[in-house]
């Protein structure tokens, strides 16, 4: 009878420490939850970053290329015009 008490109280004992262990578990996991959630909001954060980066680029690539097609379209005027100026028996030697 002895030994089924102790064995009892031993069965008791185990199931104790595993539960603390199960508590310690979910309370890891928890935590771990947490992270992620933190993880994730940063996470949606950059993509948003990114996106608006991406976008400002953009602005700025069709900015520049307008610009870049003014100048060059600036300078087409500027040799067509030129060119008009030339007196025609100089255009017949070149």
């Amino acid at each position: 009878m002895n030994d089924l008490r102790y064995q009892n109280e031993e069965n008791i004992k185990q199931v104790n420490l595993r539960n603390g262990d199960i508590k310690d578990l979910m309370m890891q996991m928890d935590a771990l939850n947490m992270t992620i959630d933190t993880k994730d909001e940063q996470i949606e954060q950059l993509k948003d970053s990114v996106l608006q980066a991406e976008i400002k680029a953009r602005k700025t690539l069709e900015k520049l290329n307008k610009a870049t097609s003014g100048e060059a379209q600036n300078s087409i005027d500027q040799a067509m015009t030129m060119l008009s100026k030339v007196p025609p028996d100089r255009k017949q030697r070149q």
